[in-house]
């Protein structure tokens, strides 16, 4: 039989120590509890663990208040509540605690009304009518939980700051801590070292601030206000929220506000005291806030700035606005004057236009569409159109305006929004909202298309409208309303009379908008006809993948079907059409930029058709290269084919014939690809002339494989190595260029192929050591794993104090880049000379122990090769091998033995522990110990400190044992002081961790 015991409240059973000693097996077996799970509150799992540690080391298991995803999922399972306003109500109100979710659940599901819930007090009222008691049963116990609550969290060094509260409510000091003591035994009050208190359960600080400040007014809301307002920002606007938020309550609310405006009407006179609160809580009083912004708006000098300087490409705003003005008008969405704030934000636009950023992100994120706009029917994304709209009525020429209107509108045009919501603590929910077919939407979306025609109809911001059409939805139509596109689409098609037919990326627009008018059944009354029939459109569908076909047919019937339309198109061109092509190919080059491939396939298979005919295929190289290799296709299937049909010497004249982007490139192919039966003296000459002038302009180019120029070496047999050379040579001043040529050079596959490099080098090594240390001291994509180093090494010994030489003269490294300095290194131990090799790198670490940041980095390096591996258990016992070797050979060497420890430091605790204890077998002198770096450099993890501190502290303790004895007491003593010291530091940080919301 199985027995297993359940204790909740452990540290309120007085005898837990003797339920422990039916841990051990006992006698008789049915004596024998096999399990135990105790529960403990957060501040008195100290006293608990004590006990428990005397008999064994428990497992723990951290229970966090509920979040609002498990309270949104507990009130769906077991009342079926997936409506969102109802959802957010209750997560509102119970703040993580199950309990009041349910309950609140429960009377929304029997009422199915929302105002049922809106009002929290009678809720509260009920479930905490136990802890009120509680209070009360203190004479000033009701006062000190109001200060707690509003405070939240309090260090009880720095009560002076509230004695105003304290003078004003007849309470004492020495009361209040008192209280504090009382509630932390009642489980109201987490008191931390009889230092730190904080009120945990955040829906019982809801109730009690209203009950304290509202429901008896046993302390002044305005007193407090004032008096916290100036310690602790963050906690008196949480308090004041709560009052006008969580209850709902006009009667709360219009106390609430009551009492800020006395404490407003009394700083007002101190600009520097009015300042911070004004920003705080300006939406009390919101028609002296716009006066005052008005005036602050109208006093600023004008700056003038044209928007249109502004790199801008459209994109989603900003969320960070940085402009208090601009955060204080936005805070009127939905607000009865927010037709005042929206005029008082375009003045202050117009003053400003360099802040254009701020100014778009407000309108589109801060007072675009979120989850609130269907409750308001709009409102705010409503009067921001029409009062946009009005302004350009008034200003019709202001490019600045016009800018921003057109931005904000290709925003408010979208059909899918997100929005992300605060939660408690640092929680946040993201939301994706989808528009539906309301009259308000219609409405607004309807005026911003009107105005985005009369705009584009005036010639301005060309440029940005025609992008709003051209990413108008055709994929995701599917997801949006139909009969929102459809409204959309009388409006878009108007646009066509100002578009030219001639122009393709007109016609490109055309087509999109043609998508969508399939998606969802429209006439589109033959407007795009003329668009879609045109001789420069027909050649781009033509050559463009189309990934829908893709989709529907499958992958190779979609390759099969694009170069059929491929074919139709090119099989009778002839020069001229070939030439025509092109020049579409560039144009779509210049509007898309080469990183756009819907037709890069389509220009091969172009090519796969030309070179069927010679001349046409000669003709369409030169044509190509004239206009500038529009998406680059691949040189090296195109001059793999020339080579068939010209002479080296008529390819090249072609190549360099006219002046391209991609000109280097394609020289580089050129010599690369020529057949070895066409090589020559001249061409290796100029071959090696071409590497002497690399194009330091280069920005983009594939990868080239210097190794394919060992066909060279039959016309001179040291041509690699020259041709290497000649790239190092010019590394410094083109190192983009150099790299792409050592690429596939420096990373050999397996050992066996990096040993035959080395094999192929010869006597030339010395030229492969120093392409080594060129290419990758600098860069982490060659030999990322050491295979390469340690080849070189075993050829040339002297050559790893080479390389950690220069490597560590690069004080500069990134960090990615010192992980692969140690990944390199890591290699060392899968070789069979590993511990010669450990020894070189140890022995350098030691002589370079005077330059600190050689020094640092090569150490780091190092240490990271220890950990690096998942360590297999033959590496593990080659490095454990080597760590004691080194300390049984140093073990007297206060300098070594100490750099020693400090690679080793990193190690997991159990191998870490190992090496300490058997250092301390070997020595005994406390001078030495005391030079060893016990611990990692660094700690930390996700969310609280404690438990990494703590494993601090446990790691010290269980070497303790190791230091027993007369001949170990320095050791012992300095070690307990260490643990005392980290003892101090986590005393510290339970403290800070429990005043976390508290700014001192």
């Amino acid at each position: 039989m199985t027995n297993r015991l359940l204790i909740d409240d452990a540290n309120e059973l007085s005898g837990l120590r003797h339920i422990f000693e039916f841990l051990p097996k006992a006698i008789n077996p049915s004596r024998h509890i096999e399990k135990i799970v105790l529960t403990v509150r957060d501040y008195a799992r100290k006293q608990v663990m004590r006990e428990v540690l005397d008999f064994c080391r428990p497992e723990i298991i951290k229970l966090d208040f509920f979040t609002d995803e498990n309270i949104c999922e507990l009130i769906k399972t077991c009342y079926g509540i997936t409506n969102r306003v109802f959802k957010d109500r209750i997560v509102n109100l119970a703040n993580g605690n199950a309990r009041l979710a349910m309950l609140a659940g429960k009377l929304a599901t029997q009422t199915q009304d929302i105002s049922s819930i809106m009002n929290a007090s009678d809720l509260y009222d009920a479930y905490y009518d136990k802890q009120i008691r509680k209070l009360i049963s203190s004479e000033t116990g009701l006062i000190s939980g109001g200060i707690i609550a509003f405070v939240q969290a309090i260090h009880l060094d720095f009560t002076d700051a509230i004695e105003p509260v304290f003078n004003n409510t007849g309470i004492t000091k020495a009361q209040f801590e008192s209280d504090l003591h009382f509630f932390h035994e009642a489980e109201l009050v987490d008191l931390c070292n009889d230092k730190a208190a904080r009120i945990s359960d955040q829906s019982f600080r809801n109730f009690l601030i209203k009950y304290v400040f509202v429901d008896k007014k046993l302390i002044s809301l305005s007193l407090m206000i004032e008096t916290c307002f100036t310690i602790n920002q963050a906690s008196t606007i949480s308090a004041c929220n709560i009052l006008m938020n969580v209850f709902l309550d006009s009667a709360v609310q219009s106390y609430v506000i009551s009492q800020i405006e006395l404490v407003w009407d009394k700083l007002e006179g101190n600009e520097s005291s009015f300042a911070p609160f004004f920003k705080a809580f300006h939406m009390v009083r919101p028609t002296q806030t716009l006066i005052l912004l008005k005036s602050q708006i109208e006093e600023m000098p004008a700056e003038p700035f044209d928007v249109q300087s502004l790199q801008m490409e459209r994109k989603e705003p900003s969320a960070n606005i940085a402009d208090y003005i601009i955060e204080m008008l936005c805070d009127f969405q939905n607000h009865t004057d927010l037709p005042t704030a929206i005029d008082l934000l375009l003045l202050y636009y117009a003053k400003r236009p360099s802040k254009f950023e701020s100014f778009y992100a407000a309108l589109a994120s801060n007072l675009g569409i979120n989850t609130e706009s269907i409750q308001y029917n709009y409102y705010t994304q409503v009067t921001v159109v029409n009062h946009l709209c009005e302004a350009l009525n008034t200003f019709p020429n202001d490019i600045n305006l016009i800018i921003l209107f057109v931005h904000t509108a290709g925003y408010y045009l979208k059909f899918d929004f997100s929005s992300i919501k605060a939660g408690r603590g640092n929680a946040i929910s993201f939301y994706h909202l989808t528009l539906r077919a309301d009259d308000a939407v219609l409405a607004y979306r309807k005026e911003l298309w009107k105005k985005l025609y009369e705009i584009y109809a005036r010639g301005y911001a060309r440029t940005e409208i025609e992008n709003i059409l051209f990413t108008y939805p055709q994929t995701y139509a599917k997801e949006a309303d139909a009969n929102i596109i459809k409204c959309d689409l009388k409006l878009i098609l108007q646009f066509f009379s100002l578009l030219d037919r001639e122009n393709l990326y007109h016609c490109i627009i055309a087509q999109n908008i043609k998508k969508t008018i399939n998606l969802v059944n429209c006439d589109d009354v033959g407007v795009l006809a003329s668009f879609l029939e045109n001789d420069k459109f027909q050649i781009y569908w033509a050559l463009q993948q189309n990934d829908e076909e893709m989709f529907a047919s499958g992958h190779e019937k979609g390759i099969q079907l694009h170069k059929a339309r491929v074919k139709q198109l090119v099989q009778h061109y002839n020069g001229r059409d070939v030439d025509f092509m092109w020049g579409i190919c560039q144009e779509c080059s210049e509007l898309f930029g080469t990183q756009d491939h819907s037709i890069y396939n389509g220009i091969g298979y172009a090519f796969d058709i030309f070179r069927e005919n010679k001349i046409l295929y000669m003709h369409a190289v030169e044509s190509y290269i004239k206009h500038n290799t529009p998406f680059n296709w691949s040189p090296y299937a195109i001059i793999g084919r020339l080579f068939d049909f010209a002479s080296p010497v008529s390819i090249k004249c072609i190549i360099e014939k006219y002046t391209f982007l991609q000109q280097n490139t394609w020289l580089w192919c050129f010599y690369s690809q020529m057949p070895e039966h066409l090589l020559s003296s001249r061409w290796a000459t100029e071959l090696l002339d071409y590497l002497e002038h690399p194009d330091n302009t280069l920005a983009f180019s594939p990868f080239r494989k210097i190794e394919e120029l060992e066909k060279y070496n039959v016309v001179d047999p040291l041509f690699i190595f020259n041709a290497i050379c000649t790239v190092l040579n010019h590394f410094d001043e083109a190192p983009f260029v150099s790299k792409l040529y050592f690429g596939s050079l420096l990373n050999p596959t397996s050992r066996a192929s990096s040993d035959l490099l080395i094999e192929r080098f010869g006597a030339n090594l010395v030229i492969l050591e120093e392409l080594y240390l060129k290419v990758t001291i600098t860069s982490s994509h060659e030999d990322y794993d050491g295979m390469l180093l340690f080849s070189i090494t075993n050829a040339d010994p002297s050559f790893l104090v080479t390389y950690l030489n220069e490597a560590s003269k690069y004080s500069t490294m990134q960090w990615r880049s010192i992980d692969v300095f140690g990944d390199r290194l890591s290699y060392l131990w899968r070789t069979d000379d590993y511990a010669i090799y450990a020894n070189t790198v140890f022995e350098f670490l030691c002589s370079a122990s005077n330059d600190k940041v050689a020094c640092w980095e090569c150490r780091v390096a190092f240490t990271e090769s220890f950990k690096s591996e998942q360590m297999q258990s033959e590496l593990l016992e080659k490095q454990n091998g080597w760590i004691a070797y080194s300390i049984d050979r140093y073990h007297t060497d206060k300098v070594r033995i100490s750099i020693l420890f400090s690679l080793i430091r990193e190690l997991p605790v159990k191998r870490r522990k190992w090496a300490i204890e058997y250092f301390l077998s070997l020595n005994d002198d406390p001078e030495i110990f005391e030079v060893l770096s016990l611990e990692p450099s660094s700690f930390g993890g996700t969310g609280s400190l404690i438990p990494a501190i703590q494993q601090r502290i446990d790691f010290l303790s269980s070497l303790l044992p190791s230091v027993s004895g007369l001949k170990y007491l320095r050791q012992k003593n300095y070690i307990e002081k260490k643990i005392e010291e980290i003892r101090r530091e986590l005393y510290e940080q339970e403290i800070r961790e429990l005043l976390e919301a508290w700014n001192n």
